[in-house]
């Protein structure tokens, strides 16, 4: 059985998948080969990496890849399901710095 953090990881990767795939196979392919070849990071290590994969669409899209990464928040949300968790007043959004890897760390805080 999966343990809480393996789940996480794995969904964080059918997310990404999926939404690159969204963009075309050609794309999700190319978008995989740079980030491997420029970056050294792996799809299967993007859940370590969400900050540098963030840097890396950013770099590729500019400012649109603040749209790909919402396409990943809404679809990883759709996954995971956590609506009683973001309830918790312990928890805090800072919509200043909100963004792919910031809301994937959240999330772990919220669902481990």
């Amino acid at each position: 059985m999966q343990n809480t953090q393996q789940r996480l990881n794995r969904l964080v990767i059918e997310t990404i998948d999926e939404v690159l795939y969204s963009l075309g196979e050609p794309v999700k392919n190319h978008i995989y080969d740079r980030l491997e070849n420029e970056f050294s990071i792996t799809k299967h290590e993007l859940p370590q990496q969400m900050g540098e994969f963030s840097r890396f669409l950013y770099n590729i899209f500019g400012r649109h890849a603040g749209l790909i990464e919402i396409k990943c928040m809404k679809t990883f949300y759709s996954k995971i399901k956590i609506d009683q968790y973001l309830e918790n007043p312990s928890i805090t959004w800072d919509d200043s710095d909100f963004n792919l890897s910031n809301y994937t760390d959240k999330l772990r805080q919220v669902v481990m």
